[in-house]
């Protein structure tokens, strides 16, 4: 199942996956973005308690350095979003 949704100079999708089927890595698509201040955007969410999430970003974002991980931890149904803004940054 997938979510799509459009609007000018945006298009913003996301897949939601079965519990069974959840693997252990993922890695974020998107594309270069040349409206200056709109951001590439990701997000994870947790399925059960205590889940531990190690994130690598390719680019330097405004609370974190490129290639340096880190590790959040979430609760059932928490939700963590990181953004990056400016021209030409892809979060691939």
């Amino acid at each position: 199942l997938y979510a799509l949704n459009t609007g000018n100079n945006t298009t913003d999708a996301f897949m939601v996956l079965p519990v069974d089927v959840l693997g252990r890595d993922y890695m974020v698509g998107s594309y270069r973005s040349n409206f200056g201040t709109y951001p590439n955007w990701f997000q994870v969410a947790a399925v059960e308690d205590d889940t531990q999430v190690t994130i690598t970003l390719n680019q330097d974002a405004t609370n974190r350095i490129a290639r340096v991980p880190y590790t959040i931890t979430l609760q059932r149904g928490q939700v963590y979003q990181q953004g990056i803004g400016g021209i030409g940054v892809d979060l691939t």
